[in-house]
C-alpha cells in the first residue's frame, strides 16, 4: 500500500487547473486589484464574475458537454450580473453561488419525500450499476440520510454566505466565499465516504462516488 505525498509540483498543478484558477484564484484576484484600482464593487464583482461562468465553459467544451451544475452554475451569473446592476446592489453578486447549492440542497431535501431519493438518482446516473437498486427498506433509509446531510449542508452553506454579505465587507466576502464553499463540500464528502466504508454492501456505498462526481 502506497502513501501519496502531495509535493510542491502537485500542488502547483492543482492550483493550475482551469477549474481552479477561473473558479477560485482568478475571481478573487481580479476583484482584490480592481478594488485597488478604485473601480466599484459592482463594476469590479462583474469583471471577477466573468472568470468562474468561463471557466465552465472551457470543461463543458472540453468535456463536450454542459451538465447540470455548470448549466445552473452560468444561469446564476447571468443572474447576479442583471439583478446587480439593475438593483445596483454589489451584494447580489456576492451570493451568487447561493442560488446553485441552494436550489441543489433544496432538491436533495426535496427528494427525501419520494422513493427515489436524489443520492440515490445522482448514484445511478454517474456510478451506474456499481449503485444497487433500492429493494429494501435499509437501502432507502441509508440513501435518505445521505440525501438529508447533503441537503441541510448545502442550503445551509447557501444561507450563511447570504449572512455573511450583510455583516462583513465585500472584500472580505470576495475571499472567504470560496474557502466556505470547499469547506462544506469538503466536510461533507469525508463523512459521506467515510459512511459509505462504514456500510460498504450495504447500497449506500457509492453515494461518496456519486456526490463527489455530480458536484465536481
Amino acid at each position: 500500500m502506497t502513501t501519496a505525498h502531495t509535493t510542491p509540483r502537485h500542488r502547483l498543478a492543482i492550483l493550475a487547473d482551469p477549474t481552479i484558477a477561473g473558479s477560485v484564484i482568478a475571481p478573487v484576484g481580479a476583484y482584490q486589484l480592481l478594488h485597488l484600482a478604485d473601480w466599484s464593487d459592482i463594476a469590479a464583482l462583474s469583471v471577477a464574475a466573468i472568470f468562474p461562468a468561463t471557466a465552465t465553459i472551457y470543461e463543458a467544451t472540453r468535456k463536450r458537454r454542459l451538465n447540470a451544475l455548470g448549466a445552473l452554475s452560468l444561469v446564476a451569473v447571468l443572474i447576479g450580473l442583471g439583478a446587480a446592476l439593475w438593483l445596483r446592489d454589489p451584494r447580489v453578486l456576492l451570493v451568487k453561488d447561493s442560488i446553485v447549492t441552494g436550489i441543489i440542497g433544496l432538491a436533495f431535501l426535496g427528494s427525501l419525500a419520494t422513493t427515489q431519493p436524489l443520492a440515490y438518482r445522482l448514484g445511478r446516473q454517474f456510478a451506474g450499476d456499481r449503485v444497487p437498486v433500492i429493494d429494501s427498506p435499509q437501502r432507502l433509509h441509508g440513501y435518505r440520510i445521505v440525501s438529508a446531510v447533503w441537503g441541510v449542508a448545502l442550503v445551509g452553506e447557501a444561507a450563511l454566505r447570504v449572512a455573511l454579505s450583510y455583516v462583513l465587507s465585500t472584500a472580505t466576502v470576495v475571499t472567504i466565499s470560496p474557502l466556505l464553499s470547499v469547506a462544506v463540500f469538503g466536510a461533507v464528502t469525508v463523512w459521506t465516504v467515510r459512511r459509505a466504508r462504514r456500510h460498504a454492501g450495504t447500497g449506500t456505498d457509492s453515494t461518496a462516488v456519486a456526490a463527489r462526481v455530480a458536484l465536481s
